[in-house]
């Protein structure tokens, strides 16, 4: 009878089964589709061989902001073991060149993620990386490096608090997770390095997303890979921005969302806070599209969220409620306007004092919503120090100042009075004022800038206001911000100089061309 042998890897040995014993990792846990974790210190008994290599124990601390070197590659071979030569980062830092491994990156971001700050979700503390494939593993590692200090407001906790909250649910489903994340990725390795590959991780993700929420799992998993292939959308460098496929995901979660509060049941911490993520987006192309919104504030907005800044929002998530019923009366004031205008390019304005936007109902909606946004007043975090509020205090007030200027803009349209655009250019002023920085300060002010700068038409203010969107577009390659641009910079400015309809609502109306704005 064979006996099984003693000199086993540590993975064979748990599973109670027949290791072959191969160095540096054995092929009966390649079989397994699993990581090998070596073979400990019995590793030297084996007859004719060195002492098998046992990894050392590194500490890293490093800042999720971490640029990537320039010759970065993906990693070919199949293995993720510590002890070979290809499977290092060298990351420059102000003193020296360090190798980390991949592995060591890993657990230094989870580290990180678990000990900073208190959350109000709290990471596991360790993932089952045996259970994600070799290939993804540094396309996962890029997201961490990434894609949370650029998606995020300019803030540690927030990347700290959005590492612990994709942690928690990598722990959970580590393939399904881990797809999403090395989709997101992948994308910044096609962005930085020109790396060409041609994958299909979208239809695998969809085909992913539809399997889970089929089987009941937690609604704050069907959330986050929603929120993920949001993400593979915004920061593909191949997308066309048309927007479509934005639109249809926040369609998928304005479901979801019904769906399980029809059934009275309460989303937790975990899935509001992946909630809040596609509301800001769903709430930005509402306002640009003159729609209402799919996703009510009503189900994210918590006792939590209206006392504590917001990784996206900043210090303005009550003010959410407010721009959601201004998207929806935007809404309402474009049908009136289509019913009475034949949107074609002889379009010529329509004074609103002659159609019927000025009932009752539109002027007491107007009236309560100026109202409430010049009575509103951002979050009062105190966890914050005098300088980040400082710096979140500027941005509240920019889209504040910004909303206040898209309310007057919806009753008195360019060209329809020299008064009107002289006072819209006043307010336009007034939002850029709150516009100021740096690059990261600034990131997520792409709303507030466009709507003033739309009304910019002195070469110097225009020259501003292009830094401005240059300064965006660094620091978070969007494919929103790129068009967002685009369309104000390439149409809006072009059409007034020479002498057309430049009324920003009405171009974005045509719906044909390539550049409306998300």
């Amino acid at each position: 009878m064979t006996t099984r042998s003693r000199k086993g890897c540590i993975d064979c040995k748990q599973a109670k089964v027949k290791c072959d014993e191969v160095y540096p990792s054995c092929g009966t846990c390649a079989r397994r589709r699993r990581q090998c974790s070596g073979y400990g210190r019995l590793s030297s008994r084996r007859s004719g061989a060195s002492p098998g290599p046992v990894a050392a124990k590194r500490r890293a601390s490093f800042a999720s902001s971490t640029p990537m070197p320039s010759s970065w590659t993906p990693m070919e071979d199949e293995g993720w073991t510590e002890e070979r030569p290809t499977d290092t980062w060298i990351v420059d830092t102000l003193s020296s060149t360090t190798p980390i491994s991949a592995a060591d990156y890993m657990r230094s971001m989870i580290l990180e993620a678990s000990t900073k700050a208190p959350p109000p979700l709290r990471g596991p503390a360790l993932i089952p990386l045996s259970e994600i494939l070799a290939a993804e593993k540094p396309l996962i590692e890029l997201y961490f490096m990434r894609h949370p200090s650029e998606m995020v407001m300019s803030n540690d906790f927030f990347i700290h608090e959005m590492n612990r909250a994709i942690i928690s649910l990598l722990q959970q489903s580590p393939t399904a997770v881990g797809e999403a994340l090395a989709a997101i990725g992948e994308n910044y390795v096609k962005d930085a390095v020109e790396y060409a590959l041609v994958s299909n991780r979208k239809m695998r993700l969809l085909s992913r997303l539809r399997l889970t929420n089929k089987d009941g799992h937690s609604p704050e998993l069907v959330l986050m890979l929603l929120l993920a292939l949001c993400g593979v959308e915004l920061v593909d460098p191949r997308s066309d921005g048309s927007g479509t496929t934005l639109s249809a995901l926040i369609d998928n979660v304005s479901m979801i969302l019904q769906f399980h509060t029809r059934e009275g049941k309460e989303l937790n911490n975990m899935a509001k806070y992946f909630v809040r993520g596609v509301a800001r987006q769903d709430l930005l192309i509402s306002l640009c599209r003159m729609q209402r919104t799919k996703i009510e504030p009503s189900i994210w907005l918590d006792e939590y969220s209206m006392c504590h800044a917001d990784r996206l929002m900043g210090l303005t998530a009550t003010l959410a409620p407010t721009l959601s019923r201004l998207s929806a009366l935007a809404e309402d004031v474009q049908s009136i306007m289509n019913s009475y205008s034949t949107i074609d390019v002889e379009y010529t304005f329509i004074e609103c004092d002659d159609l019927p936007v000025r009932r009752s109902d539109l002027v007491e909606r107007e009236t309560s919503i100026r109202a409430q946004l010049v009575a509103w007043r951002p979050v009062r975090d105190c966890s914050m120090s005098m300088q980040m509020s400082q710096k979140f205090l500027v941005h509240a007030y920019a889209l504040r100042a910004a909303a206040l200027l898209y309310l007057f803009r919806l009753f008195n349209r360019p060209v329809s009075s020299t008064e009107a655009d002289v006072e819209a250019l006043s307010m336009a002023y007034e939002v850029m004022a709150h516009i100021s920085g740096s690059p990261q300060d600034i990131k997520l002010s792409l709303w507030p800038l466009f709507i003033a700068a739309c009304e910019l038409e002195k070469p110097e203010d225009r020259g501003h206001a292009t830094r401005l969107f240059d300064d965006i577009c660094r620091v978070r390659s969007t494919v929103t911000a790129r068009r967002t641009k685009s369309f104000c910079v390439d149409q809006v400015w072009p059409t007034r100089d020479f002498g057309g309809n430049w009324d920003w609502m009405y171009l974005a109306r045509l719906g044909s061309n390539a550049l409306i704005p998300l």
